[in-house]
């Protein structure tokens, strides 16, 4: 039975979650029908989305049947059972893969918190609950470029690409679509959405200055995500901008101007990123704290990173409290290292919480974690937890963490050892730590931060790690010749993807040659003997990092390399870069300080680079044996007979 939709308002602008997932059928006055999708209910009126095309509809309930308003009332009980449910839904994982090397993808309130671990050159392995919005940073030769998009689960695979000012996006191999738009300062809006609409997605996601966005009324409701570059916004243009009520934005803003952003209706707005600048300092004792600051009334946000330049209010906690009741996850950042440690406390009335993120001079009370019933994602710094507290040594009660970032010091190791006992870690797939535990017990694990310091870390045997069965990523501080070894004689070590080896005192790397699949290999710092690293000793190797290797005198194997994409070398001592023939896939060069390097033929032929880098090395000289007018990216700074240059981001 056909039906004709008159007098209804047609949004295109809001996304809402399809709490039911049930067609039903609703009947209007008239007796005409139309199956439809409940999404929720508004006061008087019923939101819905039609399946046949995607539309969604606000419809009066007057309008209707009376056995369709009944059939509305009696699901708005379960549609808000199905809506708490979705506020601590599942997470799922998601690779991201981008078009630069230096591009990057997190989880809103959840960067660099465990959530998001880069896997090789431009390719990301999330880990994002359903209904996240994820950001993808583009440095392009337009500037960075950032777009948000919300994960709803139902993809594994998202490929970005870039089209001038469009960012495109694929997910599982479909046809891409446009999901963001960036201006650069003083260019004009010129799009034409009627042109070719279906090459863009429903939600857009517009990265631009805030005086853009004067012209662009008849545009702004395609967008429901706002990316504001202004380093400094006007208080006309953060009002402006509240004014919007999108559903997810990046905005830089004074704090003279947070009032103004106040008044934001906020309704809609899921994911924020909020940096806030020039809070008026107050001092006490050799520190600096500041006053409380008032948000809006948010109470649909569920992801909040928080930048506060200076240092974070004493009364944060009560103030995310009272305007950010749903929250799914938090980023509290401060920049000064001046600033007195903050206590955010009442967290445990925030019932919804997944993900707590507090990297510095913020203190969490161990006893109002322990009452998260949600909690899978914690990331601290030293002195967040106070050893003190009665409530420290129940930490270990804490159940269904699947990420810990345990960072300088942190647990002690015997509250490691409990919850390992307790089988509360056993779903773990990302720790960071400086406290060893029993390995055996962590059977999950697949990304594992080992981090050591000549002051204090935990001894543990590399033999451990051998039942480790889905370990893909291991970083390990101050490793030993002898730990390398087992390293490399461990069952899973074809497991590994992804190695990082931060200072360390061995001086042959040629044991791990049996980790037959790394796609990725970071050595920095190292105090070690190794005169040589050969590449092509790791066949589907794609990224090599080497930094201050004191010893390291060559660097082969880039030659011919079947995989190599990315090398950045940072070595003093280095001689010689290997022999002639570069790498035919290789994307992108990087050379620091090595003045010893006067030649680049061992990346002559590399038919497919776009970005090299050449920082204070006076042994090159013209002419190359590349041609820098043909890469998409050029720095060059500080060598003595090449001119600085920049070309691109």
């Amino acid at each position: 039975m056909k039906f004709v939709l008159c007098g209804l308002s047609l949004l295109f602008t809001t996304f809402a979650a399809n709490l039911s997932a049930e067609v039903v059928v609703l009947t209007d006055l008239q007796g005409r029908d139309v199956e439809a999708e409940i999404l929720r209910i508004e006061g008087q009126s019923v939101r819905i989305r039609r399946p046949a095309d995607g539309r969604e509809f606000v419809l009066p309930l007057s309008n209707l049947s009376v056995d369709s308003q009944l059939l509305v009332k009696n699901m708005e009980e379960r549609l808000k059972r199905v809506s708490t449910a979705t506020i601590t839904g599942d997470w799922r994982r998601l690779e991201v893969e981008q078009p630069g090397n230096m591009d990057a993808a997190t989880v809103c309130g959840m960067e660099t918190g465990g959530a998001e671990t880069r896997r090789t050159t431009g390719v990301y392995s999330l880990h994002a609950p359903i209904g996240s919005w994820i950001r993808a940073k583009f440095e392009t030769n337009r500037g960075q470029v950032e777009t948000w998009v919300r994960f709803h689960g139902n993809a594994t695979h998202w490929k970005f690409t870039l089209d001038e000012n469009k960012v495109l996006l694929s997910k599982d191999g479909a046809e891409p679509q446009v999901v963001g738009i960036s201006l650069r300062e003083g260019e004009v809006f010129e799009i034409d959405f009627n042109s070719d609409p279906d090459r863009y997605a429903q939600h857009l996601c517009l990265n631009a200055y805030s005086d853009q966005l004067q012209g662009m009324a008849p545009h702004l409701s395609r967008f429901t995500a706002f990316c504001i570059r202004d380093r400094n916004p006007t208080a006309a243009s953060v009002r402006a901008i509240a004014a919007l009520d999108p559903e997810a934005l990046g905005l830089v803003v004074d704090a003279e101007h947070l009032p103004d952003f106040a008044q934001s209706a906020g309704k809609k707005l899921q994911a924020l990123s909020l940096v806030i600048r020039n809070l008026p300092p107050v001092k006490d004792g050799d520190r600096l704290t500041t006053d409380p600051i008032t948000l809006p009334s948010l109470p649909s946000l569920q992801y909040f990173y928080v930048y506060f330049a200076l240092s974070a209010p004493p009364d944060f906690g009560q103030t995310l409290v009272n305007s950010t009741p749903n929250l799914r996850a938090v980023y509290i950042a401060v920049g000064s290292p001046r600033a007195k440690f903050a206590e955010v406390t009442e967290l445990d009335k925030l019932v919804h919480l997944e993900a707590v993120n507090v990297p510095w001079a913020i203190k969490i009370l161990p006893g109002e974690l322990i009452k998260l019933p949600n909690l899978k994602s914690f990331r601290f710094y030293s002195g967040t937890l106070d050893r003190s507290d009665p409530d420290f040594k129940s930490l270990s009660k804490i159940q269904g963490l699947i990420h810990l970032n345990n960072r300088q010091d942190g647990f002690a190791g015997s509250v490691m050892e409990e919850w390992a006992d307790l089988g509360n870690l056993q779903e773990l797939l990302v720790l960071e730590t400086f406290r060893a535990i029993d390995f055996t017990k962590l059977r999950d694990v697949e990304v594992l931060r080992l981090r050591r310091s000549s002051s204090h870390h935990d001894d543990f045997e590399i033999k451990d790690l051998g039942g480790l069965n889905k370990l893909w990523f291991l970083k390990l501080d101050l490793a030993s010749q002898d730990e390398i070894d087992a390293l490399g004689a461990l069952p899973n070590a074809s497991q590994v993807e992804y190695l990082f080896l931060d200072r360390g005192t061995f001086d042959d790397l040629t044991p791990l040659t049996s980790m037959k699949n790394l796609r990725a290999l970071s050595v920095f710092k190292a105090d070690s003997m190794v005169r040589e690293v050969d590449l092509s000793l790791f066949p589907k190797l794609e990224r090599a990092h080497l930094r201050e290797l004191n010893e390291l005198t060559s660097v082969v194997g880039m030659a011919g390399h079947p995989s190599l994409i990315e090398i950045s070398l940072n070595l003093p001592k280095l001689k010689t870069l290997g022999p002639p023939g570069g790498s035919p896939v290789l994307k992108a060069f990087a050379m620091r300080n090595m003045d010893d390097i006067t030649d680049l033929k061992a990346i002559q032929g590399a038919a497919n680079l776009t970005s090299v880098i050449f920082s204070n090395c006076d042994g090159l000289a013209p002419p190359l044996e590349i041609d820098l007018d043909q890469i998409d990216r050029v720095y060059v700074r500080g060598c003595d007979s090449l001119a600085d240059r920049s070309i691109g981001e």
